[in-house]
Parts: structure tokens; sequence; C-alpha cells
């Protein structure tokens, strides 16, 4: 009889960390859509009345960029906030990771068009394409990015 009750209790522990470890690990893949391009963000966030975060950065070279996605946008709070409430873009300027000639040009491009002086510049837009405003790296963490992004966002 007590061996019964011990492989049971086994099987409901066994049980219970397998199904936590699902829920972790599909928390744990919770990655941001990165749309490679304004345009195509904009008309995904027309359709569901969304503001559009475009992310001005160098990944590979510049510390602030880094910190920002390390401490912020690769941070389980700030991915399930922004695939709730934003479309995101990407343009990058890294210098040791090759690009295509068109999405060095587009970038450019849209670097120029923002007027952007420095990395990492996030541009918040409203759905229509209007600038809301501006940001950058925050210190704080995902919940307090996530607060600040709020305090902006109408």
């Amino acid at each position: 009889m007590r061996v019964i009750l011990i492989i049971s209790l086994l099987s409901i522990t066994l049980l219970s960390v397998s199904c936590f470890a699902d829920k972790k690990a599909e928390v744990d893949s919770l990655t941001i859509d990165w749309h490679p391009r304004i345009e195509s963000a904009l008309e995904l966030a027309q359709q569901e009345n969304k503001p559009v975060f475009v992310l001005f950065t160098g990944s590979d070279w510049c510390y602030w960029c880094m910190t920002l996605n390390k401490e912020v946008l690769t941070q389980q709070e700030f991915i399930k906030y922004a695939q709730e409430n934003l479309f995101m873009v990407k343009l990058d300027f890294p210098k040791k990771i090759e690009q295509t000639e068109e999405t060095i040009a587009y970038n450019n491009y849209k670097h120029s068009y923002y007027n952007i002086r420095g990395v990492p510049t996030v541009v918040l837009l409203s759905s229509s394409g209007d600038e809301i405003g501006r940001t950058g790296y925050q210190k704080g963490g995902a919940l307090a990015y996530i607060q600040h992004l709020e305090s902006i966002l109408p």
C-alpha cells in the first residue's frame, strides 16, 4: 500500500513539474516580431489601432543599444507587452553585421527623415503615422520601461 502511495505521489509531482516546465518554456519562447519597414508596421497598426515603436539602433557596437536590448527588449514582460500593444520596427546601423544595400539605403533614409541624432532612439508613431514622442534607453528594466512608454502613449 505504501509503495502505491509513494508511486502516486511521485507521478503527481512529476506531472506538476512537467506542466510547469511546459508553461515556462512557453513564456521563455516569446519573441518580438520585428518589422524591417515602418510602412508594413503602419498597415497593421491601422487595422488594429495600435502605435508603432520604431527602434533606431547600433546593435553590435552601441553600448546603450545593447543595454536597452538586454535589460528591456529581451525581457519576457516587455515582449508580452509589445505583442499585445505595439507594432515593432527595428532599423539597425551595425558595424559588423552585413546588410543588403537596399536595407542600408532604407535605414539611412529613415534616419535622415526622422532626424535621428543618436542611437538608441525610439520614435513612437500613432497608427496613422504621426509622431507621438521619442525616447531611448531608460534605466529600471522592463516594467519601468513599460510605465515610461505608457506615460508617452495616448
